[in-house]
């Protein structure tokens, strides 16, 4: 599978689409100055007027499609995992139902180690990465059902986004400064 065929997946779903995100640091160039805003403590916030991705998500939804996602999360935070949290309500603002998981207090989710998008519970696209977080190409998995068990799994403990958030303010606020 290739990055274009993963597009045309995102542009072609039918009914939903689920993330599984898991890594402590993703690189993508497309993020690079929204990542040193937020290190600089500018504001990051994204709209569907300013941002493709955001757009992308509020037509499905708007046309009555599931976006939704699970971010799995390991101690301690990176930096990264921080701007990828502090990002991720404009996702939801978007229309994206968005979750979070802690890895440690599931011991269940410590076999979970590949990135997957699952279309229409039909396909999955195993996401692959270099040693820097880097995207190669993803992998069309053979047995759509062992992603579709990995979803239910990470969804049956996350809680979201916002719940996420507000149990651990203190705790982000406080890695913040010492950032």
């Amino acid at each position: 599978m290739t990055g274009d065929e993963l597009v045309l997946l995102f542009l072609g779903i039918r009914r939903e689409a689920f993330r599984l995100e898991q890594l402590d640091r993703y690189t993508v160039d497309e993020e690079n100055a929204l990542y040193s805003a937020w290190q600089a403590g500018d504001s990051i916030r994204r709209t569907p007027e300013t941002s493709e991705w955001l757009r992308l998500i509020s037509e499905h939804t708007a046309a009555g499609r599931r976006i939704y996602s699970v971010r799995i999360v390991d101690r301690p935070l990176s930096e990264y995992v921080r701007f990828e949290l502090a990002c991720l309500p404009d996702n939801v603002d978007a229309g994206q139902v968005v979750s979070v998981v802690d890895r440690h207090a599931h011991p269940d989710l410590a076999a979970l180690t590949d990135d997957f998008w699952l279309f229409d519970d039909a396909i999955a696209a195993v996401m692959r990465y270099d040693e820097d977080g880097r995207p190669l190409e993803p992998e069309a998995a053979a047995d759509v059902a062992a992603y579709r068990r990995r979803r239910d799994l990470t969804l049956a403990h996350a809680r979201p986004l916002d719940e996420w958030l507000a149990a651990h303010r203190h705790e982000l606020q406080e890695r913040r400064r010492t950032a």
